[in-house]
């Protein structure tokens, strides 16, 4: 857990007026004052988990894609004789199997994020 605290540690930066999150999604990279400790810990709890649940769709997914893309490629016959097809099918795969939930994510992600935004630091 001490890889999730150092990545969730960096979007916090302490101010003169008290401690500043800073959303690295936020284009503009506006902070925002965190008024209490609790909040700070609830901030913290939801970049942990958001980061965690990141991290788990992006390798399991890739491995579920490789799998059920050799699977269909067999199915199909002969898959060293057809590259382009292969990596269609693998790229294909990759973007049902990890494009959907990571997009719903992002979706949570950004309305959470909403949620934590009190005033600009």
């Amino acid at each position: 857990m001490s890889s999730l605290d150092s990545i969730v540690d960096v979007t916090f930066r302490g101010e003169n007026a008290g401690r500043i999150v800073v959303f690295s999604g936020d284009r503009r990279h506006r902070g925002y004052l965190v008024r209490s400790p609790a909040d700070e810990l609830r901030i913290k709890s939801f970049l942990k988990m958001f980061c965690f649940a990141h991290s788990s769709i992006l390798s399991l997914g890739i491995l579920r894609s490789l799998v059920w893309s050799t699977d269909i490629n067999h199915i199909l016959g002969r898959p060293e004789d057809h590259l382009a097809r292969t990596v269609c099918i693998l790229v294909g795969v990759y973007s049902l199997v990890v494009g959907f939930p990571y997009w719903f994510a992002l979706e949570i992600f950004q309305k959470g994020e909403l949620n934590f935004c009190f005033r600009p630091g």
